[in-house]
């Protein structure tokens, strides 16, 4: 009998999604917990102060990550001096990015929680410059970030939960510390494994020359992430400043839920991405179009039932996680879910451009969308509050999705097949009419939720949208 296993995508690919699904789905029920015990105003505080930290996390990591993910990748080697170097500037990096978030704290007009809240979300900086998921990822070898993943989410949700339900604790920072502790244990478990598994030897390494060269090359990478975080982020940070708590806890009530489906993108890219720098290195047009194809079809079936899911679900789904409370945020989650469904559509083009070595051109995309984000969102924010910041959010990544489908083209003449697209659509209006048949008996979203997916996949397969054979072909090698 011949030897079938897995092939490596696949597997990286289920590993990621076991590991994301399980640490999102703690995650998510410690978030909205969280929600409902401290209300939609603290609520607000809270992820107002983890946004504003997110913009120093990414300073701090100055898009090292992704350029060192693409220089293992295409050297197939570690090098202990090369990494060793990097998690040393990066230890240097966290320092000096936390000193200013120590300086936002103290001259920023906002309250004393705020404040606190800042200082010690900033906190998490420090594990998150040891975190060597890159170091996984350019190897093809995802399982222990999948591991870490779970590890993270594990304790924060469980000490979190235990916290507010047996503790009644009353201070928000103490949400902030756990998230360090979180983020440190899960960071350590990476090095660990990575000594382990690679035989390697860290060491702090004082080298200004590849500090120098580090800098130059992950510059664009830097932006890129920066102006994308713009994009996702920028909304709740000018809430903070424009509008009101609450308003900050009612649009966030909601952008935790994308930013569940935004991780599940992460999950279907991030084990292709290699393939994709490897397909494209070396010419092989037809594997690298075959790879494209697929990932564009597992991208569809997912996006367009989301687009259904927004009008029919709407209320429900803020109901029934968060209660009477965020009732307000209904119409921001059906805008939100529309952007959710470009993004994924988006991710292709994205992915595509990074792994062929234009990331400037990806940069001047999400540069012009963000430029356009802030802009119009005073005048959104200012006179339509979170209404008129998901639409502008929304708007922004049509921009991004147009020019980057537009760039992609011009490089590599993908022959795209799109005769899936009306089974889906098929699919997804009969999944759509069994949902509103079942609300007549109930409106919890999460049982209409399950019977909806579970009619979709089925006319999937009825109507030859997939098939056994087609999974069979791309998930197993010989």
């Amino acid at each position: 009998m011949r030897n079938i296993k897995l092939n490596k995508v696949v597997r990286n690919f289920i590993s990621l999604t076991f590991a994301n699904v399980l640490g999102q789905v703690l995650m998510f029920i410690s978030v909205v917990y969280t929600a409902k015990y401290f209300g939609p105003d603290n609520f607000g505080i809270i992820n107002f102060s983890n946004t504003i930290i997110t913009y120093f996390t990414a300073l701090a990591s100055f898009g090292l990550q992704s350029l060192c993910v693409l220089e293992i990748a295409k050297s197939k080697k570690n090098n202990d001096y090369k990494i060793n170097t990097i998690l040393s500037l990066k230890l240097i990096l966290a320092t000096i990015v936390y000193i200013l978030v120590i300086i936002l704290a103290i001259f920023i007009n906002k309250s004393i929680v705020y404040k606190l809240n800042i200082l010690f979300y900033g906190l998490s900086i420090f594990p998150n410059a040891i975190y060597v998921d890159w170091i996984f990822n350019a190897n093809e070898e995802m399982q222990y970030n999948s591991r870490s993943i779970i590890i993270k989410n594990l304790v924060y949700s469980v000490v979190v939960i235990i916290a507010l339900r047996f503790f009644n604790i009353t201070n928000l920072y103490y949400l902030a510390v756990f998230m360090f502790l979180a983020t440190l244990i899960s960071s350590l478990y990476l090095l660990k494994i990575a000594k382990r598994h690679y035989n390697m030897n860290f060491k702090f390494i004082i080298n200004f020359k590849e500090y120098k060269r580090l800098i130059l090359n992950s510059w664009p990478f830097f932006f890129s992430g920066i102006f994308a975080t713009i994009n996702s982020t920028i909304a709740t940070l000018m809430l903070g400043f424009m509008r009101t708590d609450y308003e900050i806890g009612i649009y966030n009530s909601v952008y935790k839920i994308v930013n569940v489906f935004i991780m599940i993108a992460g999950i279907l890219f991030t084990p292709v991405y290699p393939s994709l720098i490897r397909y494209y290195n070396e010419k092989q047009i037809d594997k690298l179009s075959t790879l494209v194809n697929n990932l564009r079809k597992i991208v569809y079936i997912i996006s367009i039932p989301i687009l259904c899911v927004a009008f029919i679900l709407n209320k429900e789904i803020i109901l029934t996680l968060y209660g009477d409370k965020y009732k307000d945020a209904y119409i921001v989650l059906t805008i939100l879910f529309i952007y959710v469904a470009l993004l994924y559509i988006r991710e292709i083009y994205g992915y595509e451009l990074s792994a062929w070595n234009l990331q400037k051109k990806y940069m001047k995309v999400v540069l012009l969308s963000s430029i356009y984000n802030i802009i119009s969102n005073f005048a959104f924010i200012k006179y339509y509050g979170i209404e008129g910041a998901a639409v502008n959010t929304l708007i922004s990544e049509i921009i991004n999705v147009v020019l980057m489908f537009k760039i992609s083209r011009n490089v590599v003449k993908i022959k795209y097949e799109n005769k899936f697209i009306a089974k889906i659509l098929v699919s997804s209006l009969g999944m759509s009419v069994i949902i509103l048949i079942c609300k007549i008996v109930t409106y919890n979203a999460i049982i209409l939720s399950i019977i909806g997916g579970g009619i979709y996949f089925c006319l999937l397969f009825i109507t030859n949208t997939i098939s056994i054979s087609e999974i069979k072909e791309n998930v197993l090698t010989k």
